[in-house]
């Protein structure tokens, strides 16, 4: 087989780049047994602190605060100080997402990254969102940590970042793969320059070359979502593990999250008998993956070796339930210890932040908070907000309904339309806040708007699911006002009415003209993530194909305000 000479440079300069500071393979039976631990996230988006959550346990909802990188650090630092061999590693998609991207332009996303003690970290296709200057000089020159990708081509790029790198653990090395999506390229705004091949050849050279070299355990750190991760594994002989991003894909078991049925953590298949692991660990922060492997002394993995691993939710120890008057209170005592102890069960485990990291990402909170109050834009009518067709606000009753929420639909058609394609966009009623009047609008204005942190997500769904759900949110809404939060404000389509309020019919703008909703076809829906994963009874949604494009809801109906006269 024939390989690029490049690879022989880049194997050559980071066979150094070790660890050396692991202990001896385990003896056992005079077999010579390698352990090692996998600590991994994706899709962290800029996630620097704790996320709100709702689980519920024995029937009860419980409020809780989870992740943010201080808490995840003390967990990695805790693993490193129990087991043998411990990787931590990033599988793309670190920034973009959250007002601290938006006003630091990725250094406070890249100090707090600096000081995690990461083993690696993949490109994803939002590291490319500000086109590959502001990659080049905003994260790659200041990452202390290796990013790589072997798929990724620009001599922009030339020996910025890598294809892979060798770990040495005495006498054990270990490879790590970065692959990135192709989808880059129509998804984000990498610029002509930037070439994304192929990822199954680029695979099968470097693990070629890799075996090559007397490297026998492979990890692929991916951002190219589950199901290309799945047939990566199943198509690529020689790999043993790959940790993923890129869908936001959940593994194990959930219940308490109201998910069921997943994947379990990690997913076993095999490949020429051999047994190939895929790891992923969802989004932001909310779960971290814990992959506790064993490797026999040619490099494949000990059946059921991983039979420990686990996808885990570091809270803080602060858990709250809603009274009968709906106050939120602390869980104190008694009832506190045993609700730990049972959390525990479910993979949920009380982590402490570490103060170092903590202080890192407190030094960048007071720049957002001052930030916040700054005016972004101005506008010369006032944008009422309603949920319904007729209801009033300040004495004035809006027939057609919201003012301001089909121009949070319309920002979200056009920054989908630069970035992959929609047919048209959907915002619910309930995920506008508040109203816009005319004057100065500061930024604390548009993250009251839309407060929910929610990310763009397109959907590919059928003409014929996309009316039942139209239908179904309207009729729960406008006629039985049992859910009006879910009403649909739409651009790209409009709803046709009867004059007694009846939903007569939906046409979508094509083509230069309004058309009616066609059935059969499959369309391009681009909406909040809350919707986009059933929320708010939009239960069609569920079973959908769909991308998170990762943009925050409020930062994209900012940069709409901000290019728009109103």
């Amino acid at each position: 087989m024939k390989i690029n000479l490049s690879w022989r440079i880049f194997f050559a300069i980071w066979i150094c780049f070790i660890i050396g500071c692991a202990q001896k393979p385990v003896q056992t039976q005079s077999k010579s047994y390698f352990p090692l631990t996998v600590i991994h996230v994706n899709d962290t988006h800029s996630h620097l602190d704790p996320i709100s959550l709702k689980i519920k346990l024995d029937g009860k909802k419980y409020y809780v605060k989870s992740g943010g990188y201080a808490r995840i650090y003390s967990y990695v630092e805790k693993i490193r100080k129990e087991r043998k061999n411990v990787f931590f590693l990033h599988a793309g998609d670190m920034v973009q997402g959250t007002i601290y991207f938006t006003l630091c332009h990725g250094k406070a996303d890249i100090d707090v990254l600096n000081s995690l003690s990461l083993d690696a970290a993949v490109l994803g296709n939002h590291e490319f969102d500000k086109g590959p200057k502001f990659l080049l000089h905003n994260i790659l020159f200041k990452a202390k940590f290796p990013i790589l990708s072997a798929n990724v081509k620009s001599n922009l790029f030339k020996n910025i970042f890598y294809p892979f790198i060798i770990k040495k653990f005495k006498k054990e090395k270990v490879a790590i793969v970065g692959l990135t999506t192709p989808s880059t390229k129509v998804i984000s705004s990498p610029g002509p320059d930037v070439k994304f091949e192929n990822t199954l050849k680029i695979a099968r050279n470097v693990v070629s070359y890799l075996k090559s070299s007397g490297i026998n355990k492979i990890i692929f750190l991916t951002h190219l979502g589950f199901k290309r991760d799945l047939e990566l594994a199943k198509k690529v002989e020689d790999i043993d593990v790959i940790v993923g991003g890129h869908s936001h894909t959940l593994l194990g078991q959930w219940d308490i999250l109201g998910k069921h049925d997943l994947p379990p953590y990690p997913v076993l298949i095999y490949n020429d008998k051999k047994p190939v692991l895929i790891a992923t660990s969802w989004e932001w922060g909310k779960v971290v993956g814990d992959l506790d492997l064993v490797f026999d002394s040619k490099g494949v993995l000990l059946p059921a070796s991983w039979k420990n691993s686990k996808c885990i939710m570091l809270i803080s120890s602060e858990i709250k339930f809603k009274t009968k008057s709906g106050e939120k209170v602390l869980v104190k005592g008694t009832d506190y210890k045993m609700l730990i102890q049972k959390l525990a069960k479910s993979n949920v485990i009380v982590m402490p932040e570490d103060q170092k990291i903590k202080a890192i990402i407190n030094k960048y909170s007071k720049i957002v908070e001052k930030q916040r109050q700054k005016v972004v834009a101005t506008i010369t009518q006032n944008l009422w907000h309603v949920r319904l067709p007729g209801d009033t606000v300040e004495g004035q009753k809006l027939k057609q309904g919201s003012l301001l929420a089909p121009l949070v639909a319309k920002a979200f058609l056009l920054k989908a339309r630069q970035n992959g394609g929609a047919d048209l966009a959907l915002e619910n009623a309930g995920a506008v806040r508040k109203s816009l009047k005319k004057g100065k609008v500061s930024l604390a204005d548009i993250y009251e708007v839309l407060p929910f942190g929610n990310t763009l997500c397109v959907l590919q769904i059928t003409g014929k699911k996309l009316k039942i759900a139209l239908e179904n949110a309207v009729r729960r809404s406008l006629l039985e006002k049992k859910n009006t939060g879910s009403f649909p404000y739409l651009a790209g389509a409009r709803l046709i009415w009867s004059n007694n309020k009846e939903l007569m019919g939906i046409e979508v703008f094509e083509n230069g003209a309004w058309e009616s909703l066609k059935e059969d076809k499959v369309y391009r829906v681009v909406t909040n993530s809350y919707l986009a994963s059933g929320g708010d009874f939009y239960k069609e949604f569920k079973g959908a194909v769909k991308e998170d494009l990762g943009f925050l809801c409020a930062d994209v109906f900012l940069e709409f305000l901000r290019g728009s006269n109103f």
